[in-house]
């Protein structure tokens, strides 16, 4: 091989790492808030719970997950002001204000009531449309919230779920807190 073949090897590898690299700028600036939202939802989960590992099988329980005393309970012990603070976790994914946007996830103003997977121009997965029968009571967001895979398998959401029964309480006290007229608390 002579030192010009050489040069214009070295020439065109040098050439596809600049096009490589030119790519991922463009199409970071075309594209930060996804990824951004993204980056955050993921960072919150692994924060909050540890993730199962990719292809671990494992049985999946439908019950919903409920502290020995209740959710009702849990609800009338709950802080709606620390559920605030808990739901920053879910705004890389979702919007909570009133005719807010759909993110990776559907906007959740409304939510303690409303039927499954209703959010009007949602795409959501099958997983959820299954049980679009069904509506978002204080038992079934408290079970989706222990481990979404769990209570509706094959869903999208990446979160793992929140374990504490406390935690879980105050968020759904705060989720409650998003509507005009507030759903009432169970007995």
């Amino acid at each position: 091989m002579n030192s010009i073949e050489f040069t214009k090897i070295i020439g065109v590898l040098l050439t596809v790492a600049l096009v490589v690299s030119l790519s991922n700028v463009i199409a970071n600036e075309i594209f930060p808030k996804r990824r951004d939202e993204v980056r955050a939802t993921m960072e919150a989960a692994t924060e909050a719970e540890p993730q199962e590992a990719p292809g671990a099988v494992e049985a999946v329980n439908t019950e919903p997950a409920q502290a020995p005393m209740g959710v009702a309970a849990l609800l009338a012990a709950a802080d709606p002001a620390a559920g605030a603070k808990a739901v920053r976790r879910c705004t890389g994914c979702h919007t909570l204000d009133k005719g807010g946007k759909h993110r990776l996830g559907p906007n959740l103003w409304d939510l303690v009531g409303r039927p499954v997977a209703s959010a009007e121009g949602y795409g959501y997965s099958a997983a959820l449309k299954d049980k679009s029968g069904e509506t978002w009571t204080y038992e079934n967001l408290d079970a989706f919230l222990t481990r979404p895979k769990g209570w509706a398998p094959g869903t999208k959401m990446l979160f793992a779920g929140i374990r504490k029964p406390g935690q879980r309480a105050d968020l759904i006290a705060h989720l409650r807190g998003l509507s005009d007229n507030p759903a009432a608390l169970p007995e």
